[in-house]
């Protein structure tokens, strides 16, 4: 994200001279490209503070982990909110880059 937002610098800044259009896709490109960056360091933080507070419970965790196969099981039942804000906003970044990319090939 942030080499294709470093690569673009230049190119992206909207211009009294585009067309309106241009304009508009080249601010909807730096909004995308920073929300992707935003949304993927939030999944990042959140996940790592999730392991590391099931891992500094060591026994604890030991318990609750009798049942379940996978340690993202543990983690959608007992953390719901944990696993959802780490899910979606891996997810919400990827897509947010991918059509960041697309508008960049689209501008002239």
């Amino acid at each position: 994200v942030l080499v294709t937002l470093s690569e673009t610098r230049e190119a992206m800044q909207p211009r009294k001279t585009d067309k309106n259009w241009v304009r508009l896709a080249k601010q909807w490109f730096r909004f995308l490209i920073m929300s992707s960056f935003a949304l993927e360091v939030v999944s990042i933080f959140v996940s790592t503070v999730t392991g590391t507070v099931l891992l500094s419970h060591g026994e604890q965790v030991a318990k609750k982990i009798v049942g379940y196969t996978a340690p993202l099981e543990l983690l959608h039942h007992h953390l719901e909110f944990e696993y959802l804000t780490i899910q979606i906003g891996f997810l919400q970044g990827l897509f947010n880059w991918l059509v960041a990319v697309a508008l960049e090939q689209l501008i002239p």
